[in-house]
């Protein structure tokens, strides 16, 4: 139970010979609820399943009851005050002493796992969405962008920046001083003392 706590995680199980169902106090209060608030039997949780996965949660879980396999469930929850949580739910199948068939299962609350995968997609489908705006934008107004790292001196050009002074992508390994070579012997001094001030 304190680990359980620790872990945001809570365990059941079935005995399939007795009926017998027990659900651990993390579990009722991954719900909202309070400890042992409600009688335990196979469904109790089910009205808690969310709206848009419990027919699929329902059928996975009827065929690892009926096979007997093990399951790793992810899915949603609304809890008693209305609030969604991502859960985890790992069923497996194992005996009691008596030999009776048991089924065991973790429940885990991962919503902040979530949140932040969803967040890191999200910022990776923005980021790639700017790549291309910016990439459009070069190719059509005939600019090039770069970026130096003031600490490590790495210079990152675009590769329409490339383009624009008649090299290809792979030219690019001398980094700045492959373009300072192109620019007119009357404004390198300029240039390269900008370079430097940076």
């Amino acid at each position: 139970e304190e680990a359980g706590k620790l872990a945001g995680t809570g365990i059941w199980y079935y005995n399939k010979a007795t009926q017998e169902v027990y659900y651990s106090d993390q579990v009722f209060l991954l719900h909202g609820l309070p400890p042992q608030s409600l009688n335990a039997h196979i469904n109790t949780f089910t009205p808690f399943l969310h709206p848009q996965d419990r027919e699929v949660v329902l059928e996975a879980v009827e065929k690892a009851f009926i096979q007997e396999l093990p399951l790793h469930l992810e899915y949603r929850i609304l809890t008693a005050n209305g609030q969604e949580r991502h859960v985890r739910n790992i069923l497996q199948w194992t005996y009691t002493p008596n030999g009776e068939r048991l089924l065991q299962g973790t429940l885990q609350d991962y919503t902040v796992y979530k949140e932040a995968e969803i967040f890191r997609d999200q910022t990776a489908q923005q980021l790639w969405l700017q790549k291309q705006r910016l990439q459009f934008t070069e190719s059509n107004t005939s600019t090039g962008f770069w970026q130096l790292n003031i600490l490590t001196r790495k210079f990152t050009p675009s590769d329409n920046f490339v383009r624009l002074h008649g090299l290809r992508p792979q030219a690019t390994a001398g980094g700045l001083n492959t373009f300072l070579n192109f620019v007119h012997p009357d404004d390198r001094t300029t240039v390269e003392n900008y370079y430097k001030t940076l």
